[in-house]
């Protein structure tokens, strides 16, 4: 039986997994571009992505995004495990992190709708300020009761 701790280290290896399928994805959209005669492989030498189908903007859009935000989810979840800190409420919150982030991904690789996105993308950072929160009132706690 895994403790809430141990439980803890899954919704970081759902996110690293979410930006492993977008990084396949973007791969897969750049090679099929190529292949179909819309891109040269020249293309991608220069950073303009100006002249790139739509569909390999947002999904290479989509991985570089994916190494803002949940940045501070990593480290988080990391400091939570380590210090062993990480509660039910935390856990059930990095869940929800992971699903509106793999929607806010969905909604950026495929029909990509500005408004969609934002609001996964906001409901997720919203979680991930919350979960900041939590932990530094609760390190706060913690120390006070120490002295």
């Amino acid at each position: 039986m895994l403790t809430v701790n141990q439980a803890a280290l899954y919704p970081l290896l759902a996110m690293v997994t979410l930006t492993l399928v977008v990084w396949i994805w973007m791969y897969i959209t750049r090679v099929t571009a190529v292949i179909k005669g819309e891109l040269k492989m020249d293309a991608f030498q220069s950073a303009q992505k100006s002249h790139f189908p739509n569909r390999v903007i947002f999904a290479s859009d989509n991985l570089s995004n994916l190494f803002e935000m949940p940045v501070l989810f990593y480290s988080l979840t990391i400091l939570l495990y380590i210090t062993d800190m990480f509660s039910e409420t935390q856990l059930l919150l990095a869940w929800y992190y992971v699903g509106f982030r793999s929607l806010h991904s969905l909604i950026h690789c495929s029909y990509n709708k500005v408004v969609h996105r934002l609001l996964s993308y906001l409901v997720s950072s919203l979680i991930l300020w919350l979960m900041w929160g939590i932990f530094a009132y609760e390190l706060l706690i913690n120390s006070m009761m120490m002295v």
